[in-house]
């Protein structure tokens, strides 16, 4: 009898461990799966952020009109805080071209060739690149850090 109660708990113990086994590579695996969804996500946001943009910097609105347009796509994609910093550097001259595409003039080739990467230095940060200059083949390449405001992802500095 003693011997049956020791088999039956030895028994258990093993189910017990294996079922833990088991739960820890599944959270494990669920884990691995959100970090790339999120990183699907990112992605996904930062090209839509940049194909309105690019697109809505090559219409040929009034300046006026185009201005108020690209401010909404930003209130959208950026951080305040990020477009704070941007707009202080304007009114202080210190900054003379558009940040988001380091250059001061927009082209088609910017849309039809754009990059998205993920940072192998830091986990929350992009590389965009873009061909800026069709004539000379030279790419464009900025760092964005990306943070999570209120469970959208959202540009938060440029590098």
């Amino acid at each position: 009898m003693k011997t049956c109660n020791s088999y039956l708990l030895s028994l258990l113990i093993l189910i017990f461990i294996l079922s833990s086994c088991k739960k820890n590579e599944s959270t494990a695996h669920e884990s691995k799966t959100r970090v790339v969804n999120s990183e699907k996500e990112i992605k996904n946001t930062i090209r839509a952020f940049y194909s309105a943009y690019i697109t809505e910097s090559l219409s040929e609105e009034p300046l006026k009109e185009q201005k108020k347009k690209l401010d909404s796509i930003t209130q959208i994609y950026v951080t305040q805080s990020l477009l704070d910093s941007i707009n202080y550097e304007f009114k202080n001259n210190a900054l003379d071209y558009d940040p988001f595409l380091n250059t001061q003039d927009t082209t088609p080739q910017m849309l039809k060739t754009l990059i998205i990467k993920k940072s192998k230095q830091n986990g929350n940060c992009y590389t965009v690149l873009f061909l800026s200059d069709a004539y000379d083949n030279s790419f464009t390449t900025i760092t964005l850090k990306i943070s999570n405001e209120n469970g959208s992802y959202k540009i938060s500095a440029i590098k």
